[in-house]
């Protein structure tokens, strides 16, 4: 679903206007002020290599942007000399973005963390790089508290890879950060000027409308009863300086595993109510079809839900998937579900197209929904034969009985993310031995959830021969399972289905 389209010549003013008119078009359309600043600053900073850098330099250079299922993709194409070297660049930014080498490759390591995949093409007549960017990123966000300019650099640096970071200098600036984000975990100095580092656990514990935020300390005070006495405070771990990047983000993950976990049992109740109120159970046979599914929650679990509305001889399956974790996430599913079965209620749309509309145009018009990226996958089953939806859900996977698999070619922008062009719909019958695989964006976030092509370790339990249903279910999960680990950190759900077999007819004597 295209979004923009820019032509800028290739000078560092024109640059910097493309980038601002990308973060205008942007916020009309509602996006998330971080993928915003993200895609934003990656156009400059690959503008600026290409005025400084291309030879010969380019004249003009153009740029658009669509949504490609939950993500966004974005388009730079250029007509200068060819750049072969960039993608071996781009490779390498990522890979010594937590080692925080020379000052010359950062912006390329700023493009490298803003994007989730990309591919480029060279030639003759110039360049064109596309990049895809996840409208949602379970990243945690940290903020790192440290008085020391070089060192504060430094472990922004270090955990910058994996995590969303902001900083502070002082326990004031820090609590203003902590009253403003929703952070993750703080990483603190223990002495910062003539204040402690354990003060924050004071301040996060007089928030009453605050869960309890992990907080690591990292110290160059090798004291043991200092130490002793921050954990006894409460904070989850202390670290002597000097350390590395990887223990900075060692210390974060067990910090937040345990906090989720501490919390997990506090809201284990409520957790259970929230599943009562979005389950929904599937049938095994349904208009011509078996089906099965198969999911797994992360913590507390969120938002992935099930609807199935019985429509006589019809059935209309909505998969929806409010993104994020936790209660919140949750909180967002249920309210899709109730909007989803209020609109089958009250306007009963024919299709799965008008179905879509009309449930994102609902979203657009909740407020409390507003924080939330939702996508939806509608797809309504008559007598073999499948019509398909989608409010920027992963595209299904089409296996065919030979093995070969493709992704089906259906698209529409998230629910609530009013464009211009409305989403597509698109009917298919299955043969004998065909397999429509439907998922979240959970089972292979880089891949299929920013448009690429099916995972060949997720294809090939799809297509094995010589089973039935159930099994490819179970297998299917199996592999996800392998790949993704027994705790995930994303929800993650899928529906199989496959054409009902049918006995042959009786041969007359």
């Amino acid at each position: 679903m295209h979004v923009l389209t820019l032509e800028t010549p290739v000078t560092l003013e024109g640059v910097s206007l493309a980038r601002r008119r990308i973060a205008r078009s942007l916020r009309e359309l509602r996006f998330d002020s971080g993928l915003i600043e993200d895609l934003a600053l990656a156009v400059a900073e690959l503008g600026a290599n290409l005025v400084r850098h291309a030879a010969p330099r380019p004249e003009r250079l153009s740029i658009s942007a669509q949504v490609d299922g939950s993500a966004i993709r974005l388009e730079m194409a250029d007509d200068g000399g060819a750049w072969p070297e960039l993608p071996g660049r781009l490779d390498s930014a990522r890979r010594m973005i937590a080692s925080r080498d020379a000052e010359g490759g950062r912006g390329l390591m700023l493009v490298a963390r803003a994007v989730d995949r990309w591919e480029f093409e060279t030639g003759p007549d110039g360049n064109r790089l596309k990049l895809w960017r996840r409208m949602h990123r379970r990243t945690p966000l940290v903020l790192i508290v440290e008085d020391d300019a070089e060192l504060l650099d430094l472990f922004t640096w270090q955990i910058g890879s994996a995590c969303r970071v902001v900083t502070a200098g002082d326990l004031d600036s820090a609590a203003r950060v902590l009253d403003s984000l929703p952070v993750d975990c703080v990483v603190t100095d223990l002495h910062l000027g003539t204040e402690s580092g354990n003060g924050l656990v004071e301040r996060l514990e007089r928030d009453p409308e605050r869960p309890p935020v992990p907080i690591v300390v990292v110290t160059g005070d090798g004291d043991r009863s200092v130490h002793a006495g921050s954990l006894e405070l409460g904070i989850e771990r202390v670290l002597t300086k000097p350390v590395s990047g990887a223990e900075i983000m060692a210390a974060i993950r067990t910090a937040m595993v345990r906090a989720a976990r501490q919390r997990a049992r506090l809201m284990r109740h409520f957790s259970a109510v929230l599943d009562a109120l979005l389950a929904d159970r599937l049938p095994e046979r349904a208009a011509g079809f078996e089906m099965r599914s198969r999911s797994a929650a992360a913590a507390l679990g969120g938002g992935d839900a099930v609807l199935l509305v019985d429509r006589g001889g019809e059935r209309r399956i909505v998969m929806l998937d409010a993104m994020g974790h936790g209660l919140g996430a949750k909180a967002a599913a249920v309210a899709l579900v109730a909007m989803a079965r209020t609109l089958e209620t009250t306007a009963a749309p024919r299709s799965c197209r008008e179905f879509v509309n009309g449930l994102s145009a609902l979203v657009e018009q909740e407020s409390a929904m507003a924080g939330f990226v939702a996508t939806a996958l509608v797809i309504d089953l008559r007598d073999g034969e499948a019509s398909i939806a989608s409010a920027g859900h992963p595209r299904p996977l089409l296996v065919k009985a030979g093995g070969s698999a493709e992704t089906v070619a259906v698209s529409g922008p998230p629910l609530g993310l009013i464009l211009p062009e409305v989403p597509t719909e698109t009917t298919i019958r299955l043969a004998p031995g065909d397999r429509l695989f439907l998922c979240s964006d959970g089972v292979d976030a880089y891949g299929l959830a920013c448009g690429g092509p099916p995972p060949d370790w997720l294809v090939e339990p799809l297509a094995r021969r010589g089973t039935g249903i159930a099994e490819t279910a179970d297998a299917a999960a199996a592999v996800i399972v392998e790949r993704l680990g027994p705790d995930p950190e994303d929800d993650w759900s899928f529906l199989l289905l496959a054409p009902e077999k049918r006995d042959p007819p009786d041969r007359p004597i």
